[in-house]
């Protein structure tokens, strides 16, 4: 019997299990060296382990094709995705063998493989074949057939997707994200130009309306963001161009559905079912927040918001005021809300006309590209008196 003790883990569930379950023997700890945590037979940790390995990772070798570039032993796979053990544990993976040691023979697994060899994150039902996929191949039809997928009515000729289902699904997920935005939180909206007059912030009226990520043309609604550097930064505003900027505060609670991706980490080793069904909703967040967000240009289709037009209006169905999402173009950590009645929120009097100064860009590097010189032209024969020459030379 191998003994873990609670200095092994950063893990504040599993640190806690082990001061609950374990004795304060005052022994050296062969994982972390630490004579001061409780210990505990390290096996008694399985049933908290095994479930997520199982789920967020397999063998390399069931890999329908290679992910060598990120593989790895298990217990250093996991300890990269989930922070589970203490710096001073010198051995992560020695660890993970010992507390799954009654479920292996020979370090393998229940289904002969061995943790010795590489493995990987799995994409997984919540990537590849659950919700995920779903709104993915959600989105792939709305683009193309549009506002024509009405849940109530009949499917495009060729479209093979349920609607029904569709409607259903969103529904429910929408449903789970609900945030309240209180009565008197203060908001930004902003516009280029110098105003002095508030009909000038407000939203604009049906008939200059165009299309936008929540709204169909002419259909009015009210964009604020959650600072005035994300207001200024959604308008993509030019060197020594003016912004006038407005505060406005809602006129009460809004419910508005939140597809923002939490931060806040939450240990899967507690409740794993729960913890999936978490992660599997932080994950379509992050996704259906992304579509969101994602920036677009005036060279771009209008079609390229249908998706998120979809979405707006699941959630006006679903009972809420608005969604929100967070900024793509501010530095701030900003967020964007959409209220689907434009009188929501009401002006506050209260507001500033900024000139932009300075514009700051962050990269994010692709690829590496390698330039390479033109290939020498291949000569050319005069038919008539047979001399040799090359492209550049008969151009000249």
């Amino acid at each position: 019997m191998s003994l873990c003790c609670s200095d092994c883990f950063d893990d504040e569930f599993l640190e806690r299990y082990v001061e609950m379950y374990g004795t304060a023997d005052g022994e050296e700890c062969k994982f972390c060296g630490s004579d001061q945590g409780h210990r505990i037979d390290a096996t008694k940790l399985e049933d908290q382990l095994l479930p997520v390995i199982e789920y967020f990772y397999m063998h390399c070798g069931d890999a329908e094709f290679s992910y060598s570039a990120s593989g790895g032993l298990v217990g250093e796979l996991i300890q990269e995705h989930f922070a589970v053990f203490s710096a001073e544990v010198n051995d992560t993976h020695a660890l993970v063998k010992e507390i799954l040691r009654n479920q292996a023979s020979d370090s393998q697994d229940r289904s002969g493989h061995c943790f010795d060899d590489e493995w990987m994150k799995r994409a997984g039902d919540f990537v590849d074949n659950g919700p995920k996929e779903f709104f993915s191949d959600l989105r792939k039809g709305v683009r193309r057939y549009g506002h024509a997928l009405d849940p109530n009515g009949e499917p495009p000729i060729g479209y093979e997707f349920d609607l029904s289902r569709a409607y259903t699904e969103t529904l429910k997920f929408l449903k789970r994200c609900e945030e309240i935005v209180p009565a008197g939180q203060s908001l930004w909206r902003g516009r280029v130009g110098e105003h002095n007059k508030i009909k000038g912030i407000v939203a604009p009226p049906p008939e200059i309306t165009s299309a936008m990520r929540a709204n169909q043309s002419g259909s009015r609604m009210l964009y604020v963001a959650s600072t005035k550097e994300a207001a200024l930064a959604e308008l993509r505003p030019v060197i020594d161009e003016s912004v006038t900027l407005a505060e406005f505060k809602p006129t009460r609670d809004m419910r508005v559905c939140r597809l923002i991706r939490e931060r806040r980490r939450k240990s899967p080793f507690a409740d794993f079912d729960g913890y999936r069904k978490w992660f599997e909703q932080r994950e379509i967040r992050e996704y259906l927040g992304g579509v969101f967000s994602q920036p677009l240009t005036k060279s771009d289709s209008p079609r390229e918001y249908l998706f998120t037009q979809y979405i707006s209006n699941m959630a006006r169905k679903a009972g809420f005021d608005g969604i929100q999402y967070r900024s793509s173009q501010s530095n701030d950590g900003g967020e964007n809300t959409v209220f689907f009645d434009p009188d929501a929120c009401e002006p506050t009097g209260v507001g500033e006309v900024v000139s932009v100064k300075t514009i700051t860009y962050k990269t994010k590097s692709k690829q590496v590209v390698q330039f390479v010189d033109e290939e020498p032209t291949s000569p050319r024969h005069c038919d008539k008196c047979g001399a040799t020459s090359s492209l550049d030379q008969q151009e000249n």
